[in-house]
C-alpha cells in the first residue's frame, strides 16, 4: 500500500491530537503570506497551533541563534549553514521551501521539545498541495 500525503497527515493528526502544542517558527517577511496560508492545513491535520515571528533575514537568523523558544526556522541556505554549524538545528529536518528572487529558503527544526512535530511539518512542506499553495503565493520551486 502506497502512503499518500493525506494519509500521512491523518496518521500524524491521530498521533498528535493528544499532544497538540503551540509551535513557534521564525521566518523572513518575504514568506509571510505564503507560510500563513500553507500552514493552515498542517494545523488542521495535527491540531498544533503555529505562531510565526516574521522579520528580516538577518534578524531571523540572529534570533534563531539565541531564541530558546523557537521550534523551527526558515532562512536562506547560507544562514541555515551557520545555524547548523552552531548546532542549533536538527540536520535531518532541513527542507528547501522555495525561491524568492535569488534566495533559496530552507526550513529546519530547532533542537528542543517539539522536534517530532517539526519533523512532521518538514514532511508537510513537501506535499504537492503545500507546494501548490506556496507557488500561488510567489514562492518558486526549489
Amino acid at each position: 500500500m502506497k502512503a499518500t500525503p493525506a494519509g500521512l497527515c491523518f496518521a500524524l493528526s491521530l498521533a498528535s491530537i493528544a499532544n497538540a502544542a503551540e509551535l513557534h517558527i521564525l521566518a523572513p517577511t518575504a514568506l509571510q503570506a505564503a507560510m500563513e496560508e500553507a500552514i493552515r492545513g498542517y494545523e488542521r491535520q495535527t491540531h498544533h497551533h503555529v505562531i510565526f515571528q516574521f522579520g528580516t533575514v538577518e534578524a531571523t537568523a540572529e534570533q534563531a541563534l539565541k531564541d530558546e523558544k523557537a521550534d523551527a526556522v526558515i532562512v536562506p541556505s547560507a544562514q541555515m549553514n551557520a545555524l547548523n554549524k552552531a548546532n542549533r538545528i536538527v540536520p535531518d529536518t532541513r527542507r528547501s521551501v522555495g525561491r524568492v528572487g535569488d534566495s533559496l529558503y530552507v526550513y529546519a527544526a530547532m533542537r528542543g521539545d517539539h522536534e517530532d512535530a517539526m519533523r512532521a511539518l518538514s514532511a508537510y512542506l513537501s506535499f504537492p498541495e503545500t507546494v501548490a499553495i506556496l507557488s500561488r503565493r510567489g514562492i518558486g520551486t526549489p
